[in-house]
């Protein structure tokens, strides 16, 4: 007795096959960071960002002191997420906080897509939602970084002891 064509055991199984295989790779791609949409660069001094164009695209704070060295800059093109540190040279300038209020309870950025992105963020900052800066210093929370209304609030946080400036993206979730 031969098997029936068209039966649906047979007709089924390569279906389901199919159907396992394209879940798979849909599950691989959206976990797959695409090469491109996040970028680190790093400048020695705010001469040099200047120099490379950084302010004009828009990732680097506007107000980033003229003094400001070890400048490291991350981002994420899809998510407009950015990770920012510099060091200083000399006192706090005025201008770094004007569109920034004192908030010592600013959400820090989730650590899984941190270390994905900028690999170089000290893992003390880092935890996502409830957790706050453990590092001493003054934190604010910041409506933009000095240009146009940005898409997302940002945080800032001024470690005066070690002359560090930290600039991150507020989690979405945590956006008031």
């Amino acid at each position: 007795m031969g098997r029936s064509i068209g039966s649906g055991r047979e007709e089924g199984r390569p279906l389901r096959v199919r159907a396992l295989v394209l879940i798979a790779i849909s599950a691989l791609c959206s976990c797959v960071e695409v090469p491109g949409e996040s970028q680190t660069r790093q400048y020695p001094t705010r001469a040099d960002a200047e120099r490379d164009g950084a302010f004009v695209r828009g990732w680097l704070p506007a107000d980033i002191p003229a003094d400001a060295t070890d400048i490291v800059e991350s981002h994420n093109l899809d998510s407009n997420e950015v990770w920012i540190g510099h060091r200083l040279s000399g006192s706090i300038p005025e201008n770094l906080i004007q569109r920034c209020v004192v908030d010592r309870n600013v959400p820090l950025p989730p650590a899984r897509q941190t270390r994905r992105i900028a690999g170089w963020w000290p893992e003390a900052l880092t935890g996502g939602k409830g957790a706050s800066p453990p590092i001493p210093g003054r934190a604010y929370r910041c409506s933009d970084l000095g240009r146009e209304p940005s898409v997302r609030p940002y945080a800032l946080l001024i470690d005066e002891i070690g002359q560090q400036v930290w600039y991150w993206s507020i989690p979405e979730e945590t956006k008031e």
